[in-house]
């Protein structure tokens, strides 16, 4: 591995070490809690296992499985449509909207401390960086497919 690539794999691995320390130490919920949380809060009037598992690019088993955990913990209810009873919705209950604000208000206070650190200038570039990383990594996952056909 040329020395670029191996500072660049050690600069990643580090960033998710120090994201999940943060997380662990802040959050009463998993990342992945988070990002339900989230987007669930996003669409108060709920979305079905199949949306959110394609919002956060995972699959709907992986989601089922975080749903029956968090449906525990009272954060999440499931509720039928009003629209077509066969469909089930998921919801914030009270609690899951708590945690939601908790944790929002959590980030926006990181990630606004972050941009103060940086400056503007540089949370542009990390941000450009990070669309163009996410570019290729996308590019990489669509060759994959095309290599596996």
């Amino acid at each position: 591995m040329k020395q670029e690539s191996e500072a660049l794999y050690q600069a990643i691995h580090k960033l998710r070490r120090k994201g999940t320390e943060i997380q662990e130490q802040y959050e009463d919920h998993t990342a992945n809690e988070f990002r339900i949380l989230h987007l669930l809060k996003m669409h108060p009037e709920g979305m079905k296992v199949s949306d959110v598992s394609t919002k956060l690019e995972v699959t709907s088993p992986f989601v089922t499985q975080l749903i029956n955990s968090m449906e525990k913990q009272g954060v999440i209810d499931r509720r039928r449509s009003s629209d077509d009873r066969r469909v089930v919705m998921l919801m914030l209950t009270d609690k899951g909207e708590q945690a939601a604000r908790k944790i929002e208000t959590y980030m926006h206070h990181f990630f606004d401390g972050l941009v103060a650190y940086l400056g503007d200038e540089e949370s542009r570039k990390l941000t450009e960086l990070l669309h163009h990383v996410f570019d290729y990594l996308d590019t990489q996952k669509k060759q994959r497919e095309e290599d596996a056909k």
